[in-house]
């Protein structure tokens, strides 16, 4: 079969994608589809994804070295090696992904029935260093804009995992905010302006408790994953919300998320250093410890989130449907 190629421009990033098959092609296109542009437009970034038997670690005299080796949150084994210009990020028994920055390329392999993680991981691995090396820096939070018109106010609900970011996001974004992204926002703008704040469309991984707190979510398709628990679904949640919005927003307020509760939603004062003190902790990986290095751009565009916007604390209450009105009080 002949290879797929696609074309995007993802906020000024000009991205060409060859894919060896259709299945292949449809798991990275669920991230980027809605920036499609003509084929016939060249592309100044480039992934490939193909199939094949995934790559033995680097040998010994390799420029790469171990940045990371852990696991994702369902368990899978991730290591990340860097060297220079380059990256590789092996998931266990799934997939290798390849970048080089140099040659603005990535190179995704996957073994034949695991297309799904192209989707799920692999994409959004291959892009992030892609959109960072074009000025986009990743921001593992949950995005939410209010309002019309170009540049609207944007909510940006970060903290650590289980703390129930995409459940806020979606009870928002039901009320009539506009959902750009329940995981992967990206930050860009800060070196020559007020910085703005966009997001890719990962499909949502919700619970059982989600689903109870959130009953119009049984009314979308849900799918379940092999390499998750099997009382969590994976849900496109845009065609209850009224789509994805790809613009860029203007980020105005940062609410770092703490246990939630039984009683009422719970705002109050966080610290601007406080605020980057955990944004940092979730965000930067000091492979490059030069100031000039992609995790000092990283940092600096964290610091221009926190100079634009208020930073709070925010303990979800019961009342879902009233979290809205009480955001909505803070960014008037």
């Amino acid at each position: 079969m002949d290879s797929i190629g696609k074309r995007y421009d993802v906020h000024g990033l000009s991205l060409a994608v060859e894919a060896e098959s259709p299945a292949l092609a449809n798991g990275l296109d669920g991230l980027v589809g809605g920036f499609t542009v003509p084929e016939t437009e060249a592309g100044s970034y480039s992934v490939r994804l193909s199939y094949g038997e995934l790559p033995p670690p680097p040998e010994a005299g390799s420029p790469l070295r171990v940045f990371h080796r852990g696991s994702l949150a369902c368990g899978i084994g991730l290591t990340c090696w860097t060297g220079g210009p380059l990256r590789r990020y092996d998931l266990e028994a799934l997939a290798s992904v390849r970048v080089d920055l140099d040659a603005r390329r990535a190179e995704v392999l996957t073994a034949r029935g695991r297309e799904w993680c192209v989707r799920e991981w692999c994409g959004l691995l291959a892009l992030t260093d892609l959109l960072a090396d074009a000025g986009h820096y990743i921001v593992h939070a949950a995005v939410v804009a209010d309002g019309p018109g170009e540049a609207p106010p944007a909510v940006l609900l970060s903290g650590v995992g289980g703390r129930g970011k995409t459940t806020a996001a979606l009870a928002l974004a039901r009320s009539g905010m506009r959902l750009l992204t329940d995981d992967a926002g990206f930050l860009t703008g800060a070196c020559d302006g007020p910085p703005r704040v966009w997001g890719l469309p990962t499909r949502c991984k919700v619970t059982a408790a989600t689903r109870e707190l959130l009953p119009w979510l049984a009314s979308l398709p849900a799918a379940a994953n092999p390499a998750r628990p099997p009382e969590e679904r994976i849900i496109d949640p845009y065609p209850a919300v009224g789509g994805h919005w790809r613009g860029l927003a203007r980020p105005a307020a940062v609410f770092l998320l703490e246990e939630h509760n039984d009683g009422t939603h719970r705002v109050g004062p966080l610290g601007k250093d406080e605020a980057m003190v955990a944004l940092t902790r979730e965000n930067v990986r000091a492979r490059d410890a030069r100031s000039a290095g992609g995790a000092g751009r990283a940092f600096a565009a964290l610091a221009a989130l926190v100079r634009e916007a208020e930073t709070y604390r925010l303990s979800v209450g019961a009342d879902l449907a009233g979290l809205a009105g009480a955001v909505r009080g803070l960014l008037r």
